[in-house]
């Protein structure tokens, strides 16, 4: 892996496979990609999700996973795309995935990124939604709906809120104005203003959501952004939710919030 991008990577839990070799004793499951995108991958997947992330219901371990596999995929391929200026195709990234001990999600392979796609930016704009959302994300939401159960709708949002994350990590770390303003005509795009066609057979943009966002209760200064969809985690057997989740009373949210102090 390339030294110059390894910190990056590093971010979004991309690893080096010298990496994997010496965590070997924490892993609790591994697949390769073309595994992953097969109906068997998600039956092998699921159970051994439904353990380390202490459910007993496909559909819960569904989104749990998804929140954390749109890290690598959906960070990594935006970063790429906006502040990399680069085109990463999934399709063309040999990886394995690895769930450790914890439940986080390695994805052990350098990607291959396209060279700079120069002043044609918008065009390649709609291609990386393409390659990243309608060939590989349709195309496992479609499996994980199959198996498991779970409405896309919970996937996509999953997928969502990790970007909408990201981008607003980006946003604050934006030097430059003109930095800024391409960031954020980036998020509009792929999150709310592209067309349904690009992701796939959909009508609308399926990554697109409505939130609330909120002071945030314990954080002063901060603010918290609230789903529109829950990601099911108070099902599990725990039954916590989220900071954000949208059916709970701002007290039980400021109670969650104190958790994590």
């Amino acid at each position: 892996m390339s030294r110059e991008l390894q910190p990056c990577w590093d971010t979004f839990r991309i690893r080096a496979l010298s990496d994997c070799e010496r965590a070997a004793d924490s892993v609790r499951l591994a697949l390769s990609k073309e595994e992953l995108l097969t109906e068997a991958g998600i039956r092998r997947l699921l159970p051994e999700a439904k353990r380390l992330y202490r459910c007993s219901d496909d559909k819960v371990a569904a989104s749990l996973f998804i929140k954390r596999y749109a890290h690598p995929l959906a960070g990594g391929g935006m970063y790429a795309f906006s502040r990399l200026g680069r085109l990463l195709d999934p399709d063309k990234w040999s990886f394995v995935l690895i769930l450790d001990v914890s439940g986080d999600i390695h994805a052990i392979g350098e990607p291959e990124l396209e060279p700079d796609m120069g002043e044609a930016r918008l065009l390649a704009r709609d291609r990386q939604i393409q390659l990243l959302f309608k060939e590989h994300f349709n195309h496992l939401f479609r499996l994980m709906n199959q198996v498991s159960g779970l409405s896309r709708k919970v996937l996509w949002a999953n997928v969502a809120n990790v970007l909408e994350y990201y981008y607003d990590l980006w946003a604050a770390e934006a030097q430059i104005t003109t930095q800024e303003r391409l960031w954020q005509e980036d998020r509009n795009w792929v999150l709310h203003e592209a067309g349904g066609a690009l992701y796939g057979q959909y009508e609308a943009n399926p990554l697109a959501f409505n939130y609330r966002v909120i002071p945030h209760p314990i954080q002063k200064g901060n603010m918290l952004r609230i789903r529109e969809v829950c990601c099911l985690k108070f099902r599990s057997d725990q039954g916590f939710h989220c900071t954000t989740c949208p059916h709970i009373t701002e007290k039980e949210r400021a109670d969650i919030c104190k958790l994590y102090l």
